[in-house]
């Protein structure tokens, strides 16, 4: 019935007919089943607002004021529905089911109903009508998306001037404390609908490609250099095969080469029969102690 309302006021102002024409030109061919046999028998109406009476009398649900009260008591805020589209939509319900409370008891109820997220932002504030809270839910909304998308400074090794960056008076945080810099957070639908949409839709956030968003410089500086320190170097490169020597064979044997270099190598290797650090397997005290004597062919497949 509303509905109906709605877009017939929606009609008259849109064209500029006049509540005589509507009502003898548009409404008989508007309405249809029992609305239409409703209106043969009904009519002719004296004015627009003798017909939304009689309409609303005959179409309305029983007792539908005392039962539209106590939908307007219990519609609270959803947590996904933003502060102004709350506004918008108790505006519309007192329009249509008390049209005559004040401006007072409605912005009173809005506040009172509205969401614990916004609560805190709109104690304290006074508004005189439902339409200038609605100009400042958006301004509350900004606040609260502000602080969900807030990232703490980088840390002072993934900072161009280490010596400007902050740091932490106490123990140092794990990396896993502490939130990535380049991470995006989809905020809630309340707060910003089109980004949710966004993300729903597996959009990227910020309208770019998140493969080719870029790292820190720092950061990528020392990627550079440990990538040329684990680089091999000429005088090592049978180092993927004295690394993996006893039991590795096969393609994987380079995959697993040991990245040590220098005269401190032998102390990272271990012996696959003792178990002992600083030789291999070929020259383990034990097992030459152990072996039996043999030609030089059978001492170097024994190897």
């Amino acid at each position: 019935v509303a509905d109906f309302l709605a877009e017939l006021a929606a009609y008259k102002l849109a064209t500029g007919a006049s509540d005589e024409y509507v009502l003898a030109r548009v409404l008989p061919v508007a309405f249809q089943a029992s609305a239409a046999r409703w209106w043969r028998i009904v009519a002719p109406f004296l004015t627009w607002e003798d017909f939304r009476r009689k309409f609303q009398d005959e179409f309305l649900p029983p007792g539908y004021q005392s039962r539209v009260q106590r939908e307007l008591e219990r519609r609270t805020q959803h947590p996904d529905e933003t502060l102004v589209e709350y506004v918008r939509v108790m505006q519309e319900l007192y329009d249509r089911a008390c049209p005559t409370t004040s401006e007072s008891d409605r912005v009173a109820r809005v506040m009172q109903q509205s969401h614990p997220r916004f609560r805190p932002y709109l104690r304290g504030r006074t508004y005189s009508t439902l339409e200038h809270l609605a100009r400042d839910a958006h301004g509350i909304q900004e606040t609260l998306l502000a602080e969900l998308q807030y990232r703490p400074p980088p840390p002072p090794e993934e900072a161009l001037e280490p010596s400007c960056a902050w740091r932490a008076p106490g123990p140092r945080r794990s990396p896993t404390q502490r939130q990535t810099l380049d991470g995006a957070v989809c905020p809630p639908r309340a707060l910003d609908s089109y980004a949710f949409g966004q993300w729903e839709r597996g959009r990227p956030l910020d309208g770019s490609d998140p493969r080719l968003r870029a790292r820190p410089a720092g950061s990528r500086l020392r990627q550079g250099e440990s990538r040329l320190r684990s680089f091999p170097r000429t005088a090592n490169r049978g180092a993927d095969r004295w690394s993996n020597e006893g039991h590795q064979e096969g393609p994987q044997r380079q995959a697993q080469a040991s990245p040590t270099h220098g005269p401190d190598r032998r102390n990272s290797v271990r012996c696959f029969d003792c178990g002992r650090h600083g030789h291999f397997r070929r020259d383990c005290p034990d097992l030459l102690r152990n072996r039996p004597a043999a030609s030089g062919n059978e001492y170097g497949r024994w190897r």
